[in-house]
């Protein structure tokens, strides 16, 4: 049999059958992308962990304070899927509140020190209503842990049910045992946040020097046209009227001190080319509609690096 390839041969082959390699072609696409799309675990918005780090903070060493978050073990495997760092740029590249409007993020390394306008960078994001106050974000804590409860205890078939609802449509937890295993890890994922809460409660009771304290809308109020001067002042009344005057939003970085075995702040971040973590401040985001069962891995977060760079929960 002459089996010989010819110019003549690859003509005809071109000519009658590149319809069908076509059709083949993107037969196999789209089953490829049928499998992708069956296996793969798809992110939602909760489970993708983000911290900002604002542009005037120099973040001084990446590795570091990526292992201090790896030696804590802040990221538990059921809610945080992906942790992801985004620099903020300054100007035009500003990002933070085109990013906010759409609920991205959870936490931003920012500072409070005013420019020669007068206006400081936390303050801004803080009236932007975007902040959680530390007591809202631990009494939310508290009221979502209670869901899991039943008389005071938590009730495994509260827990169960919850977890069984929110990942019907999760990819990682298809057959029986899968559900199985999943629920022994939402069980371990509850109790940790429970501590994790006693904590925050407890650092919430230590010196005040640790929180960056403000009373939302004074400085919008302060820049404010005469315009609008009464709006900013009623809308400020009502944050003291309610109770949320100097209101705790942040922690100082550079007042987590701690022995020769904790991490120094100042060696992770600092503002601008200055070689303290003199006036960084962390705070979190309240984003709880979006993402109710990820939210209060923000404790977890701060938790961490209250341990890893002070004494503060030195006994407990």
């Amino acid at each position: 049999m002459d089996n010989k390839i010819t110019k003549k041969r690859l003509s005809q082959l071109f000519s009658y059958d590149w319809i069908a390699m076509i059709f083949t072609f993107i037969a196999l696409v789209l089953l490829w992308q049928f499998i992708f799309q069956v296996t793969s675990v798809k992110l939602t918005r909760g489970q993708n962990f983000k911290y900002y780090v604002d542009y005037s903070i120099t973040s001084k060493n990446e590795d570091a304070f990526l292992q201090l978050l790896s030696d804590e073990e802040v990221f538990d495997p059921i809610n945080i899927l992906r942790v992801e760092r985004e620099g903020i740029f300054y100007g035009e590249n500003d990002v933070l509140h085109t990013r906010l409007e759409v609920k991205d993020g959870d936490v931003i390394f920012t500072e409070p020190i005013k420019d020669e306008y007068g206006v400081g960078r936390a303050q801004s994001i803080i009236d932007s209503g975007y902040v959680y106050t530390f007591d809202r974000l631990l009494n939310d804590a508290k009221t979502y842990l209670e869901t899991f409860k039943t008389n005071g205890s938590y009730d495994d078939a509260k827990i169960t049910a919850h977890f069984l609802a929110r990942m019907e449509n999760d990819n990682r937890f298809r057959t029986e045992q899968e559900k199985a295993d999943g629920i022994v890890l939402e069980k371990s994922r509850i109790l940790r946040l429970d501590k994790e809460v006693l904590d925050f409660e407890y650092l919430l009771s230590c010196g005040e020097d640790v929180f960056y304290k403000y009373t939302r809308f004074s400085q919008s109020l302060e820049q404010s046209s005469e315009e609008n001067k009464p709006d900013f002042t009623r809308w400020l009344q009502q944050e003291i009227d309610e109770g949320r005057e100097n209101a705790k939003y942040g922690i100082n970085l550079n007042a987590l001190v701690g022995g020769t075995n904790k991490i120094s702040t100042s060696s992770l971040f600092a503002v601008g080319e200055a070689q303290t973590a003199e006036n960084v401040v962390l705070m979190a985001f309240n984003f709880r509609e979006q993402q109710p069962d990820e939210q209060f891995d923000v404790i977890t977060f701060i938790n961490a690096i209250v341990r890893s760079c002070s004494n503060l929960y030195q006994g407990r």
